[in-house]
């Protein structure tokens, strides 16, 4: 998704289960990372870079496998890639800053400085929300209504919806619904404030202060691309076959920024170490009540904060992936501990391996021994999804129901809010929002009874549920 589970009978600690020792040297964490990354990329699992860092130091980046193939360019960690939805965190960021400033105000209408929003009631926090009522196929929706071959700016695929009169498919401020196009909307809003361009502002604001070298938005049309270029893959036997990204995409803020791993760890160490926003700011964008709010009226606590990161609740733990056709991406960093975790991948990595890697590179940086790789058995979905529906008690989680509407599963924790799972092959449902893969035991089916066990796998967390009566 532009956007973007291991069956076992015992819970598995999370990542944040510290055990009371010293951290492992620097040497040691080289020596466990490369012995790790090297398996999983002789398996063909793995093809990219890691960063690993302590403090304000990096302390492990090396890359794996092919940049580009047909050239013979190798991955490093100054390679830049398509970092999908990580860029949402730099366009959150970006807006709050706007705040800060008193250019704008979160409750503001977005018609009130992007005139060709086609939704009046739709306020700036609707955008950082995922609570827009954008439509839902997000792209797609404009496959038969712009040209192929005409580049799909963000000014232009609003002014279809007007065209079109499309309405909100469901009131601003009252769903969740993940759009990666509502972040687009914010970058073009806070180039209508500040009468830059969105690069412009991103390398006055971000990049220079951070010492990003190898980061930038991408030409819309790839022919225009200069020097050789990271392509995507995904893998077809003993090789890798193209999985390329889409031309003509003249959009950006929900993605379309290459970042390279190393700059994306400078992003992610920034936070504690030289943060391009005021603590103020901070305190704000990190507020885990974001969406607990009158004003957007769906309330109950989201597991993302206004700046655009799934966090741990308990700790100071944060975390976004990016995907887009066979790249993949992830930054996490634990506050505390002053530890950070980047990687990029363009090998179309399987959905059951993402969270798992980054378990296991955050052991590692710990000091513990990371989970054995191995893909687990799921029960087939989506045709057998009607029988996973139902209330679950979750290690770790706790109360989960999962709803099945009309072929669609949902999912929500107990006093939270109602997040679409979509199927994502691998028996597994991925859940944007909250950054969860699913996936239900097969051993318990029998015949067309109900799913007694749910698998709960993400960066934070993994395991099992139970059914309730």
């Amino acid at each position: 998704m532009r956007l973007s589970l291991v069956v076992a009978t015992v819970v598995v600690a999370g990542p944040f289960a510290h055990a009371a020792h010293a951290q492992p040297s620097a040497r040691r964490v080289q020596q466990v990372a490369d012995s790790f990354l090297v398996d999983l990329h002789q398996r063909g699992l793995f093809n990219g870079a890691v960063v690993l860092g302590r403090g304000a130091d990096e302390i492990y980046a090396r890359g794996f496998g092919p940049a580009n193939v047909a050239l013979n360019v190798p991955f490093t960690p100054d390679t830049p890639a398509d970092g999908g939805s990580i860029a949402k965190t730099l366009t959150a960021a970006s807006v709050l800053m706007l705040e800060r400033e008193g250019r704008l105000r979160l409750d503001d209408r977005v018609q009130q400085y992007v005139a060709e929003y086609p939704h009046r009631d739709t306020r700036i926090r609707h955008l950082l929300t995922h609570s827009a009522g954008l439509p839902e196929k997000e792209y797609d929706f404009f496959e038969s209504l712009v040209p192929t071959d005409r580049v799909r700016t963000t000014a232009l695929l609003l002014g279809v919806l007007r065209a079109h009169n499309v309405v909100p498919d469901f009131p601003p401020g009252t769903r969740f619904q993940y759009s990666s196009l509502g972040f687009d909307v914010a970058a073009l809003l806070v180039e209508r404030v500040t009468g830059q361009s969105w690069e412009t502002f991103l390398r006055a604001r971000v990049f220079a202060p951070l010492g990003f070298e190898h980061t930038f938005l991408r030409p819309p049309r790839l022919a225009d691309w200069r020097g050789p270029r990271t392509l995507s893959y995904r893998r077809s036997g003993d090789s890798l076959a193209l999985h390329d990204v889409f031309d003509n995409e003249g959009f950006y803020g929900g993605s379309n920024l290459y970042f390279s791993a190393r700059d994306l760890h400078r992003w992610s160490r920034s936070f504690y170490t030289k943060p391009v926003l005021d603590a103020r700011t901070l305190a704000r964008g990190y507020r885990a009540d974001s969406l607990h709010d009158p004003r957007t009226r769906f309330g109950g606590r989201s597991a993302l904060n206004l700046l655009s990161w799934y966090y741990e609740p308990n700790a100071r733990q944060y975390h976004y992936p990016g995907a887009l056709q066979g790249f993949w991406g992830s930054v996490y960093r634990d506050e505390a501990r002053g530890h950070s975790v980047v990687y990029l991948s363009n090998n179309s990595m399987p959905q059951w391996l993402r969270p798992l890697l980054s378990r296991a590179l955050i052991a590692i940086l710990d000091g513990r021994s990371p989970e054995p790789v191995a893909a687990p058995r799921y029960a087939k979905l989506p045709e057998s999804l009607s029988r996973g529906a139902g209330r679950y008690r979750v290690d770790r989680v706790g109360m989960v129901d999962v709803t099945v509407r009309d072929g669609r599963a949902f999912i929500r924790i107990e006093r939270g809010i109602e997040y679409p799972a979509f199927s994502v092959g691998d028996g597994q449902l991925y859940v944007p929002g909250l950054d969860v893969w699913i996936g239900f035991s097969p051993d318990a089916a029998v015949a067309e009874s109900p799913f007694r066990q749910l698998t709960w796998s993400s960066i934070f967390v993994v395991g099992n549920g139970v059914r309730q009566p």
